[in-house]
């Protein structure tokens, strides 16, 4: 019976391992480079200029799109990582 850390070691490696296996939408790199701009979502730019403002309508640009992910799919997670609260329907 190993420690609690080598049980956290563990499933961290898993969820690791599963994040870049292909699932029902995405392949294995676009899943990993999603996640990746999940993360960058905090301390982008651009993201925390519309958080700082009104509306994050009011904020002019838009995210780039990577190898893996269009532009379109790049604005959708950045949107969602940063500032889902005010996200509306119409969006």
């Amino acid at each position: 019976m190993g420690n609690v850390q080598d049980h956290i070691e563990s499933a961290l490696a898993g969820a690791a391992k599963s994040l870049v296996e292909p699932g029902d939408w995405l392949t294995g790199s676009q899943r990993r480079a999603a996640a990746g701009e999940a993360r960058d979502a905090r301390s982008n730019a651009l993201d925390q200029r519309r958080r700082a403002a009104i509306s994050p309508n009011a904020v002019a640009g838009q995210n780039a799109a990577t190898a893996e992910l269009s532009a379109e799919a790049v604005e959708v997670l950045h949107r969602i990582a940063s500032d889902p609260g005010r996200l509306t329907r119409v969006w």
